[in-house]
């Protein structure tokens, strides 16, 4: 590594400001989400609600909702953690593209992540009213 290379504070800074932008897109895509399975769920018959063994109020949904936001951020240092070890063991320069390359790829499946929950509660929806 040279010495212009940026040193492992500048990589996860650089890394923590990219996790601003991939907190707001996640609250963007989460709350209509998890909006749309409470309002599903409240659609259905109450005879069919009652026998539901999840708990679906606003409350159940807005705390699973944080968890999941705690979990993404968990698995959001898993680019951080890949620049890092990259960089040390194989002494080749992991740049700003590769950085943004990883950063959108993890974007895109964190979302992705969030789609298939809400299609889940849509079939669910779609089986219990059929």
């Amino acid at each position: 590594m040279t010495d212009e290379s940026p040193s492992v504070k500048e990589r996860l800074v650089s890394w923590e400001r990219l996790r601003l932008i991939y907190n707001v897109v996640m609250l963007l895509a989460g709350i209509p989400i998890a909006a749309s399975i409470y309002r599903i769920v409240q659609a259905l018959p109450a005879t069919v609600r009652n026998r539901l063994t999840f708990d679906y109020s606003a409350s159940s949904i807005i705390m699973h909702s944080i968890l999941f936001g705690i979990l993404a951020n968990i698995a959001y240092l898993f680019g951080p953690i890949l620049e890092v070890y990259w960089t040390a063991f194989t002494r080749r320069k992991f740049g700003r593209r590769a950085r943004y390359c990883v950063f959108a790829i993890g974007l895109v499946f964190s979302v992705a992540v969030q789609a298939v929950v809400l299609c889940f509660h849509s079939l669910l929806e779609f089986l219990v009213m059929h």
